[in-house]
């Protein structure tokens, strides 16, 4: 999750009334600063017999852009293909067993509104609102009210997740529209859609402003091979807004050769080597510290690859052409509850 940051605009006429009516800084706001040596416990901590409504938002995005002739090749083809699902969801945290000694916390997940658009070749292909659409028989309109459930940790690791059986079987059938509304109960997407990456991993939940940690986090580009980034995360401030304590949290990812654990056994197509490629991925999070919630964290990735192919009489290219080619991808969770 380039983020498309939150705005967060500072409006100087009404900061300078302030100024002018207090004369100086009020008790409250210096109470709300922290100071560079205080450590803070950055955890995902929801009180128990508790309910909270989230928002995820996972985008992707693929274009073709020709400069000279076009090849004759079906999956070079000029245009943009573009997908985006939007669930709303409900959490439900109970109250602890106190006779189990637990290391990670169960959660209750209900699906409450589905979102989901696809354009092939900058062409709409599908489009569902289960706040607009009347048909109960859509495999999407199944998917509202169905429930599943996941285990989290205090870094707000998934570990498990179970009970997807009713879900798999209430959008099962043959159609395409089928197999996409089934992914979305697959547990490796559950575990990203409920995760949230901005924490620090382990035990090592503690931080003092500045602190940074990373995680690795690798993409699949079908031909274009693997790609794999350090995500840097960067504890940049805290504040107080109503009452409630707010880390601020900033995401700038590095590529590097290593990869995640489940990409280091697979056997992708290496990259082309005439291409050159350039590479945007950062994110932000926010983190309440007082109710132990996420509020957001939102991060997005844009590669965009460019090379020049020589002449191929067989693909219909009789002169060198050049081939830019763009991949992204968007991932962001917020709270609305």
């Amino acid at each position: 999750m380039a983020s498309k940051v939150l705005p967060a605009f500072v409006i100087c006429s009404a900061l300078v009334a302030l100024l002018m009516s207090s004369g100086c800084t009020s008790q409250a706001d210096q109470q709300s600063k922290t100071t560079a040596d205080e450590t803070i416990l950055l955890a995902f901590q929801p009180e128990p017999n508790s309910v909270t409504k989230y928002r995820i938002i996972t985008e992707a995005h693929r274009s073709t852009e020709w400069q000279g002739p076009v090849p004759n090749k079906e999956s070079l083809k000029q245009g943009h293909n573009d997908n985006r699902l939007e669930i709303i969801f409900s959490q439900f945290v109970p109250e602890p067993n106190e006779q189990i000694e637990q290391e990670t916390t169960p959660a209750l997940i209900k699906i409450e509104q589905v979102k989901y658009s696809s354009t092939v070749q900058g062409r709409t292909d599908l489009e569902f609102d289960s706040s607009t659409n009347q048909d109960p028989n859509h495999p999407f309109a199944k998917l509202v009210g169905q429930t599943y459930g996941i285990t989290f940790t205090p870094d707000n690791h998934i570990p498990t997740v179970f009970g997807l059986s009713q879900g798999r079987h209430a959008v099962s059938g043959p159609e395409e529209i089928n197999q996409i509304a089934l992914r979305i109960f697959s547990p490796e997407l559950i575990r990203e859609r409920h995760g949230t990456p901005a924490f620090p991993k382990g035990k090592k939940q503690h931080a003092i402003l500045g602190d940074s940690w990373s995680t690795i986090k690798t993409f699949a580009f079908n031909f274009m091979g693997l790609k794999s980034y350090e995500r840097v995360y960067t504890l940049r401030d805290v504040v107080t807004s109503d009452g409630h304590r707010l880390a601020k949290i900033e995401m700038n990812a590095i590529p590097t050769s290593k990869l995640e654990r489940r990409f280091q056994k697979e056997r992708m197509p290496q990259p082309p080597t005439n291409f050159d490629s350039t590479d945007s991925y950062t994110g932000t999070a926010e983190v309440d510290l007082t109710d132990g919630l996420v509020n957001y964290c939102s991060e997005q990735l844009t590669v965009t690859w460019t090379g020049v192919l020589p002449p191929d009489p067989k693909q219909g290219t009789t002169e060198p052409v050049v081939l830019k080619m763009s991949a992204g991808v968007l991932h962001r969770l917020e709270r609305i509850d």
